[in-house]
């Protein structure tokens, strides 16, 4: 072999083992279709104890702090959170793969929704988390299907990923919204007393274990149908909690709301008192009723934790809890 011959040969190996260096450096850095989205992160589930999201503004939404075993809002004051929805998007995240590389171009990042939330056109969602590793943020932008678009803020490319990821684009949306059976010791009386002085009394007939009639019906008039009270009796068993606020900043001294008193089969009394302030209906256990309730009561335990609070609620269920004596009767003439 000639030296020129082996001079080109040698530098041919040479080119061939740089080459096999740098795909083994680029393998090891830069992740590909089918690779975890967020490698380890399943098994550090169990440590992480923050998650922050956040939209465009930046605007914080929630911040989910884990204090002791249990999760809060720390933006509705240590409410409990939802940790149905937390679950499902930790797993979702753990279990996300890389499906396709997208635009690496900030300029095209809103078309998928993951421009950054200080964005002009920012749309997606910012999710951060505090993991034994250190802090990781993505954004979380537009659904294809049963992919979901995310960009990692350490990375410059947006990916498309396995796993529909939709987190909670309100604080309310991140907040537990189970409320306690206002109904389970069992409901004797109910009375509704509008700001205008109308009164609506229902009350369990003498004798039997359930039910409730509507009193002072008046003469000549009869009720819508034969159930036209189990809404409102349903009502106190199915409330949802959508939001919640001080009950000082929402039951001002400008403001009249209905009064709903509620007496039970142990014997207690809970007063209530509901309104609609700017349309949006909101309920908050009386003051006087949340400083002295009876705390060896069951009910009594579970309500401790709304004294001071404002509760936003669903609009029918605020409806059934506030009717007039009207919306039980039939109209006139259909007798």
């Amino acid at each position: 072999m000639s030296r020129r011959a082996l001079v080109v040969l040698m530098a041919l190996a040479t080119l061939l083992l740089a080459t096999a260096a740098w795909l083994h450096l680029a393998d090891d850095r830069l992740p590909g279709a089918g690779d975890p989205l967020l490698p380890g992160l399943r098994g550090e589930l169990a440590e992480i104890s923050t998650l922050r999201v956040s939209a465009a503004g930046p605007e914080i939404i929630a911040t989910l702090e884990l204090r002791g075993e249990r999760w809060v809002v720390a933006e509705r004051d240590d409410w409990p959170a939802d940790t149905g929805q937390l679950r499902a998007l930790l797993l979702a995240l753990a279990d996300a793969r890389r499906v396709e590389a997208r635009t690496a171009n900030p300029s095209q990042w809103h078309r998928l929704g993951v421009a950054p939330m200080d964005s002009a056109e920012a749309s997606g969602m910012e999710v951060a988390l505090e993991t034994p590793a250190g802090p990781l943020a993505l954004v979380i932008g537009r659904r294809d299907g049963a992919y979901t678009h995310v960009r990692l803020a350490h990375e410059p490319a947006a990916w498309l990923v396995s796993g529909r990821m939709e987190p909670g684009r309100t604080t309310g949306d991140w907040l537990d919204p189970t409320m306690p059976d206002l109904a389970a010791p069992g409901v004797v009386a109910l009375t509704l007393s509008h700001p205008d002085g109308e009164q609506v009394r229902l009350q369990r007939p003498e004798n039997a274990s359930s039910g409730l009639e509507l009193q002072a019906v008046p003469a000549g008039r009869s009720l819508l149908h034969a159930t036209v009270t189990d809404a409102t009796l349903a009502a106190l068993s199915a409330l949802r909690v959508e939001d919640v606020a001080p009950r000082d900043e929402i039951f001002t001294e400008d403001k009249a709301p209905v009064h709903i008193e509620i007496e039970t089969a142990d014997g207690l009394t809970w007063r209530w008192l509901a309104l609609l302030a700017d349309d949006v209906p909101w309920m908050t256990l009386a003051p006087t009723e949340a400083d002295t309730a009876a705390e060896g009561s069951p009910l009594g335990s579970e309500l401790a934790h709304l004294a001071g609070r404002a509760l936003r609620i669903p609009r029918h269920r605020y409806d059934q809890l506030t009717r007039r004596l009207e919306d039980y009767l039939a109209p006139v003439g259909t007798d």
